[in-house]
């Protein structure tokens, strides 16, 4: 400090910000409490260190949990940061980010990711309206946010995909359609966000943001141009027939994009390859080599990832078909020994009568008595036969009913 300077303190006592000169002694003119100004000055610029040095390891901790996607972790250390400062802007987005991830894997119902984007919304205006200044950090941090995004939306187009197949029906499928055009478009704003001021001087982490911009773009589309499936029963018509068996009556839909919501979805995904031309034109010679070669190797990948997809498409619809039929061969078997089981019990019935009349008129039959104890004998094999062609029935409506989820996690085998 120079002589007679004049600096920023804070009371010890009681937290009130004033003023004082170097070399003096300060006065808090709010609690009165007097210090030496120059070693007041030295304590405040030690603790802000301090807990600059905190607040780092509290952030590398978190963000190492949020790499890890463990997420619980996560969250209890962004607070940890915030509590520490309340200012970071980073930890307050994460935080945010992370609190999605586990609310949508804890959850068993839908849950709509509106409120995410609003809030959002509202850190990108009240705290960063434009999260590319020219300093080093804020550019970094925009980049990481964007990337986080971009990472959020693609595991949300999963999500939503997950639970229109387990809605199985129309409304379901519109909500899926609805939603991942709203993805899309939020895409393809952040895409173009990104490319405000592209030029030469555009650094790789931006570039390569851009890029992933239209991956993920391509990816939504994609599952926009596929549609959703779900299945319907006709109206009049039920799921039962009249002696209770259930009837194979649903009809197999897709919910395909209208004439308007295809042409948004081609304007959406048009824009974004325009951009990525756009900045292919701009950017230095060396990243255009490095990107065109990165772009060859993911596209040798891309191509060997569809083909296992479609093995994979191909090999659970055998698995369903055939577990279909096992379904339907149950409730038939259970259906037929139904019957037998009754037409038995009734015979049964007819011959315990007759010997019951033959006994009352001294005419004992005792045949009769036999045949209605063969009866009621078989009558009890066919309904253990029924239970078990029943649990059988139920074990295939439970496997049915888990629809693709042995597909979105991935696996390659679908034996039952």
């Amino acid at each position: 400090m120079t002589e007679n300077s004049v600096v920023s303190l804070v009371c010890p006592v009681c937290k009130s910000t004033f003023e004082g000169e170097s070399h003096t002694e300060a006065v808090c003119p709010v609690c009165g409490n007097t210090a030496d100004t120059d070693k007041l000055f030295e304590e405040m610029k030690s603790s802000k260190t301090e807990k600059s040095v905190a607040v780092y390891r509290l952030m590398s901790s978190a963000d190492a949990f949020f790499s890890k996607k463990s997420y619980d972790e996560a969250y209890t250390s962004y607070n940890a940061v915030i509590d520490a400062d309340p200012s970071c802007e980073k930890a307050i987005f994460r935080r945010e980010l992370t609190s999605q991830y586990l609310t949508q894997e804890s959850s068993a119902v839908y849950l709509s990711c509106d409120s995410f984007f609003g809030n959002l919304e509202t850190l990108k205006k009240e705290a960063r309206p434009d999260l590319f200044f020219s300093k080093e950090y804020t550019r970094k941090l925009g980049l990481t946010i964007h990337k986080d995004v971009l990472d959020f939306i693609s595991v949300r187009a999963d999500y939503e995909k997950k639970f229109s197949d387990i809605g199985g029906n129309s409304q379901a499928a519109d909500i899926y359609i609805t939603e991942l055009m709203k993805l899309l478009e939020y895409t393809k704003n952040i895409m173009l966000r990104l490319m405000d001021g592209m030029d030469e001087s555009c650094e790789r982490d931006k570039a390569y943001t851009v890029l992933k911009c239209l991956d993920t773009g391509n990816k939504l589309y994609g599952m926009l141009l596929k549609g959703a499936d779900y299945t319907e029963i006709p109206e009049g018509e039920s799921m039962f027939s009249e002696d209770g068996s259930v009837r194979d009556c649903a009809v197999k839909r897709s919910r395909m994009l209208s004439a308007e919501e295809t042409a948004k979805a081609d304007s959406c995904i048009d824009s974004m390859r325009e951009a990525r031309e756009d900045m292919l034109k701009v950017i230095s010679d060396e990243l255009y080599k490095e990107i065109k070669e990165a772009g060859s190797k993911n596209s040798a990948a891309d191509k060997k990832k569809s083909r296992s997809e479609e093995f994979s498409r191909s090999e659970y619809d055998q698995w369903h078909e055939r577990n279909k039929k096992e379904y339907y061969a149950a409730d038939k078997r259970m259906v037929i020994f139904s019957i037998i089981g009754k037409a038995l019990a009734a015979f049964a019935i007819v011959m315990f009568a007759m010997f019951i009349i033959g006994v009352i008129f001294d005419d004992e039959m005792y045949w009769t008595l036999i045949t209605s104890l063969v009866f009621f004998a078989v009558h009890a094999a066919f309904m253990f036969l029924r239970r078990f062609a029943a649990k059988k029935k139920n074990f295939y409506t439970e496997v049915l009913e888990r629809g693709s989820s042995t597909l979105r996690a991935g696996s390659s085998s679908f034996d039952v």
